[in-house]
């Protein structure tokens, strides 16, 4: 927790840096419509870092779109029982029901205007003013290499999430040439503000900032702490974002780069009321209350890389340890239970028991936002693995023993089964499926899911939503629309270049 405060409350010490950041600490508003006055240079590679860590590395206290995870069909809705002064599920109703005003339904519900496109941008020009004077500046040499690199990182990662928030996907965006988001790369802007990039070109630009990124972190050892990006999470989301373009062999290059330093995965606990049974069991007359249940995703849980951004991030609409959380109507849904074995350890540990269903307990009351965590690689290992498997005939041995390392910690040990090549009898799709699969279980309310919907053909799928005796039904049809999320209207008044997604 100190490194996050510390994070959050860094602020550029001297007068030289005022001319360079002034824009950056205006209203979203003037970040998009106004222009530098000044081009001062700090004094030293000191003075950038408060600026990386000021301005350019999210806010602990400022969610960015706490409500991605009540688009996917991981989430369910089942009717308060309780009269309750406010209704938490009123306010995530505009994004389960991938309503095309959820931004302005969500604010006169009271869950605050989620404006991820801004946020980002904002976070963005704090990297372009790093970068814009990285090599002006004086200093120790290795402390600009790791400025430069956690600043090239952080850029690749907020345009990554903007075009997989608002444009089509990489794998189905009429070979790239779809409409992306505009590419801003300087914090200083002469002209007017850029049109919308293609898809091709955005990518293209993160792939670069990514492969920079990752060259200069990997001449620096690792971080003590995760508050920072260091050469680890930068390999894990350089593989993440090859796994969207599906470049199979870099993604395999990136991972086992980190497999090869990394700390060994965590052994989930085995709970005193666990059976063979598992998830299937007749929860324990008395289970763990929700808001004593230990979080899986602990300060203290090797398996994080890098931890980033607002607790209330995932904890608003979802989770069982928020203080909403006795009113909020939104479970895990019958789908996602369904796919734990008899003998996985993972509801008992990501979930918390609740009367009518399971709720979300992986970060609740941890003090941390999102994070990057190990896991994901081993998961992005096997799908590019199997992937190639099929493309191209490869050994799929790269791609079982991913999923059998991870597997491991994840069952209990008194019955865990391998997975072996017999299992599959050559049929590499179904190996395909089983990764697929397990990524779902493992990384669920994680951010991760609707964008994996969305790579993977962006299926149909239904929510429902009960209102005193009357069933509302939304239905997502295949490749609908609703898989890009609407630009928000201040971002298109603020930018008349700027066009709006079908």
């Amino acid at each position: 927790m100190k490194a996050i405060k510390n994070q959050q409350h860094l602020i550029p010490p001297l007068l030289l840096l005022a001319a360079l950041i002034c824009c950056l600490c205006a209203s979203c508003k003037k970040f998009l419509e106004e222009r530098p006055q000044d081009e001062q240079v700090p004094a030293n590679i000191k003075q950038l870092e408060q600026l990386l860590l000021s301005e350019t590395y999210p806010l602990p206290s400022q969610p960015v779109h706490f409500f991605l995870s009540m688009l996917d069909d991981d989430v369910k809705y089942i009717p308060l029982k309780n009269n309750t002064p406010y209704d938490a599920s009123t306010a995530g109703l505009p994004a389960y029901s991938w309503d095309r005003n959820l931004y302005k339904e969500m604010k006169r519900a009271g869950a605050g205007f989620p404006d991820a496109y801004t946020q980002y941008y904002n976070r963005i020009k704090g990297a372009n003013a790093i970068l814009d004077v990285i090599n002006k500046v004086a200093g120790d040499e290795k402390l600009k290499m790791k400025v430069e690199g956690e600043a090239r990182i952080l850029r690749a990662y907020y345009y990554f999430m903007l075009v997989n928030l608002y444009a089509a996907p990489y794998n189905d965006s009429n070979n790239g040439l779809a409409p992306g988001v505009p590419l801003i790369l300087s914090a200083t802007i002469k002209d007017a503000l850029p049109p919308r990039n293609t898809v091709g070109t955005v990518y293209q630009q993160i792939v670069n900032d990514v492969r920079a990124g990752c060259s200069l972190l990997e001449q620096l050892p690792a971080e003590p702490t995760h508050a920072r990006i260091d050469k680890r999470a930068a390999w894990l989301i350089a593989g993440r974002i090859f796994l969207y373009m599906e470049k199979w062999e870099d993604v395999i290059y990136y991972t086992d780069l980190l497999l090869k330093e990394a700390l060994p995965l965590t052994t989930l606990k085995v709970p005193p009321r666990f059976t063979t049974l598992g998830l299937a069991a007749v929860p324990s007359p008395t289970p763990p209350a929700a808001s004593t249940k230990p979080s899986f995703l602990e300060l203290s849980n090797e398996e994080i890389l890098f931890y980033t951004g607002s607790e209330t991030e995932l904890t608003l609409l979802l989770t069982a340890n928020s203080n909403s959380r006795s009113e909020s109507g939104y479970y895990v849904s019958d789908e996602l239970e369904a796919l734990y074995e008899s003998t996985d350890l993972r509801p008992d540990n990501f979930f918390a028991f609740e009367t009518d269903g399971y709720k979300v307990n992986k970060i609740a009351n941890t003090g941390i936002g999102k994070c990057w965590r190990l896991a994901e690689a081993y998961l992005n290992r096997a799908e590019a693995a199997a992937n190639l498997a099929i493309s191209q005939g490869f050994n799929p041995a790269k791609a079982i023993d991913a999923l059998n390392q991870l597997r491991s910690t994840r069952f209990n040990p008194a019955f865990y089964q391998p997975l072996a090549a017999a299992d599959f009898n050559g049929d590499m799709k179904k190996l395909l499926q089983l990764c697929k699969e397990e990524r779902r279980r493992e990384l669920c309310f994680e951010e991760h899911r609707w964008f994996d919907l969305r790579r993977w053909q962006r299926p149909a799928f239904t929510h429902t939503y009960k209102v005193q005796n009357a069933v509302r039904t939304f239905r997502l049809q295949q490749g609908a629309n609703a898989y890009l999320l609407p630009i928000p209207d201040e971002a298109l008044a603020n930018n008349p270049s700027l066009t709006q997604n079908p």
